[in-house]
């Protein structure tokens, strides 16, 4: 009798694991369809591996509609209120970001998080921030901090490691044309010896081209003088031009 007891009990934690574990997978699965769809990003894993604590991914990648990409050796998915919460991991870069998706908002919080930035000039960063987006009307916004390499090799002013604030602006481009997203972020740049603001706006490209890069930046160089930066190009080949003088 007490063995039977036992098996019964092995029983009902299997089939209650199993309850568990299928609505993660099938949770998980629709979470990423959304995403994909309304931000044109793409999600890839090596392993998944569902149960009772969520569902446990391996070599984790998303590739930005930007180009922009980052990995996460270790990710978590698990069921919260009215949708799911996600921890992701860079175990060796001690990156890390925490992700909640609620009905149709999602949240993200990202803490030194390293992400290759997909253009030629800025190469990859650490990011530091929180952003808000919606699924359903691709409107969303935030502030984030992220560290640049050394531009001094892309614009005529030397231009050492800047760290780089920005206030974050999602809205979608208005008309009937395949959906794209324009992504305003007003700036402000401190490095050694060099300050500056502006405003810079990319607007994402239907169809997996880079998207259009535009904006106006001023930079304060100290003795060197202060100077007008105009952007264009796209965000994987940025155009810089330089104008003497902080009013032109």
């Amino acid at each position: 009798m007490r063995t039977l007891g036992t098996v019964m009990l092995w029983l009902l934690i299997f089939l209650a694991f199993l309850a568990l574990r299928f609505p993660y997978q099938a949770l998980f699965e629709q979470a990423v369809g959304r995403l994909e769809a309304s931000t044109g990003a793409d999600l890839t894993w090596e392993e998944a591996e569902a149960g009772p604590t969520g569902v446990h991914l391996r070599g984790f990648e998303v590739q930005m509609a930007s180009g922009a990409t980052f990995q996460a050796d270790r990710a978590r998915f698990r069921p919260a209120w009215k949708g799911l919460s996600a921890t992701l991991g860079q175990t060796r870069l001690a990156g890390q970001a925490n992700a909640q998706l609620q009905g149709s908002r999602l949240t993200l919080h990202a803490e030194d998080l390293q992400v290759d930035t997909g253009s030629r000039d800025l190469g990859t960063v650490k990011l530091t921030g929180d952003l808000t987006y919606d699924l359903t009307s691709r409107e969303g916004d935030g502030e984030i901090r992220m560290t640049l390499p050394d531009l001094s090799g892309v614009l005529p002013i030397p231009v050492p490691s800047l760290e780089v604030g920005a206030k974050v602006v999602v809205r979608p481009v208005p008309g009937n044309g395949p959906p794209a997203n324009d992504v305003t972020s007003e700036i402000s740049l401190f490095g050694e010896g060099v300050s500056g603001k502006g405003k810079v706006n990319l607007r994402t490209s239907p169809g997996g081209n880079s998207p259009g890069l535009t904006g106006v930046l001023q930079i304060d160089a100290g003795p060197l003088g202060n100077h007008t930066v105009r952007v264009g190009g796209t965000w994987g080949r940025p155009e810089w031009s330089l104008v003497q003088g902080a009013n032109t």
